[in-house]
């Protein structure tokens, strides 16, 4: 099996996906978890198929399930299932999605594998990069379409498994990671795991349901962690640290 098909069959558009963006990123540090380990394995492994050509179908491939993943994004999964409205929305045939998807579960398991190379880039920048939870927000906004296509996998996790599926994914890494900023930013150290947990979901909660799509860019990231300072002040009032 050559590179170019190793590379196709662990995700059809990895390597597009490390062209466009992975390789703006110093991969130094990589190796502190398994994690970043596995990312060093699939640049690397993509960088050697980038050397030869890719089949310009796969390439027109890609850039289609870039757009589904987009409108995903921005819309959410309540028409997953209906490839007339998916078409329209992206501008291509009813014969040329079917040409590129066996139908819309194979969409899914593409839409899943592309999103599990975007969270694993992610993820390792964060351990790589030693940010702080602030920086960790900003990334939010430099990468829009991963942030809102998570949000959308929470809120539609119910409706298929493999949407629940890639939220546990985000869940997972990027999430775990922010999971231990957080802590570390409102130094809640002190506080029960209990008290930990609420806390997050909390401030997870607010920062979604306050995240929409049209809107985003950084003034409101940077409005909603004012919102969210001021409301951690109110809610470490009420939950003291042990001891």
């Amino acid at each position: 099996m050559s590179c170019s098909n190793l590379i196709y069959r662990i995700n059809p558009i990895y390597c597009l996906t490390i062209s466009n963006q992975s390789l703006r990123q110093p991969i130094t540090g990589f190796v502190r978890t398994h994690h970043a380990l596995e990312v060093v394995f699939h640049v690397t492994l993509s960088l050697l198929c980038l050397r030869s050509s890719m089949p310009q179908h796969k390439k027109k491939q890609a850039l289609q399930l870039q757009k589904l993943y987009q409108h995903f994004a921005e819309h959410g999964f309540k028409q997953v299932g209906n490839v007339s409205h998916l078409t329209k929305a992206i501008g291509i045939s009813r014969s040329l999605f079917y040409f590129y998807f066996e139908d819309t579960e194979d969409l899914l398991f593409q839409l899943s594998e592309y999103h599990k190379a975007l969270l694993h880039e992610q993820h390792a920048y964060i351990l790589s990069q030693g940010i702080t939870h602030t920086q960790y927000l900003q990334r939010l906004v430099e990468h829009k379409d991963l942030y809102f296509f998570s949000i959308q996998c929470r809120r539609y996790a119910q409706e298929h498994p493999k949407i629940a599926e890639m939220f546990q994914m985000v869940l997972d890494t990027v999430d775990y990671e922010n999971f231990q900023l957080f802590v570390q930013h409102y130094q809640l150290e002190g506080f029960s795991e209990r008290a930990i947990k609420m806390l997050y979901s909390t401030f997870r909660g607010f920062w979604y349901d306050n995240s929409h799509y049209g809107s985003w860019d950084e003034a409101r990231a940077l409005d909603l962690a004012q919102q969210v300072n001021e409301m951690m002040i109110l809610l470490r009032s009420r939950h003291q640290p042990e001891g």
